[in-house]
């Protein structure tokens, strides 16, 4: 009964919506890449897989406690800056940014994971001092946080990462 309730809280209109718009993008990308031939594109059929990569994951979180996420957000915020550092000196450039891992065949951006590190690590940062938030202490130890990242993210460079981040 609990997994069912836990089904019950999702927020649907937003599960819809994210529906929607994989399914647009997908038709979108499909009409872009068909082949004079009719067949399908290499980037379709990846566009697919990630799709369906993406829901899986996205039910497999849906289930999961976030706060057992915050409780490790720090270190995951160190992980990811160490890899950004380290996308420096031994990523491929890519439409000129210096971001990317290629894995398998797969290019990778290690900021797109490094977001989700720097959203948990604000929330708990924010959480936990969300009564010293007028103090100039608290607000440069905040803004040293999205710094972290932001420096590092630039320097690929990479500015609309590096905005989405500080916006």
């Amino acid at each position: 009964m609990r997994r069912f309730v836990q089904w019950r809280r999702l927020d649907w209109w937003l599960v819809g919506i994210v529906l929607v718009l994989i399914a647009a993008s997908t038709v979108t990308l499909f009409s872009l890449n068909q082949s004079s031939a009719g067949e399908l594109s290499d980037r379709f059929e990846k566009q697919v897989v990630f799709v369906v990569l993406g829901l899986i994951v996205l039910l497999v979180a849906s289930q999961l406690n976030y706060r057992m996420f915050l409780q490790y957000a720090y270190i995951h915020y160190l992980i990811w800056l160490v890899i950004l550092i380290a996308v420096l000196f031994i990523g491929t450039t890519i439409r000129g940014t210096t971001g990317w891992f290629q894995i398998a065949g797969i290019s990778l951006q290690p900021v797109e994971f490094a977001k989700v590190a720097f959203i948990l690590a604000a929330a708990r940062f924010l959480a936990d001092r969300s009564f010293a938030m007028e103090r100039w202490k608290t607000v440069l130890q905040y803004s040293a946080l999205v710094l972290g990242y932001v420096l590092f993210i630039l320097v690929q460079p990479d500015f609309g990462s590096a905005a989405v981040l500080v916006g």
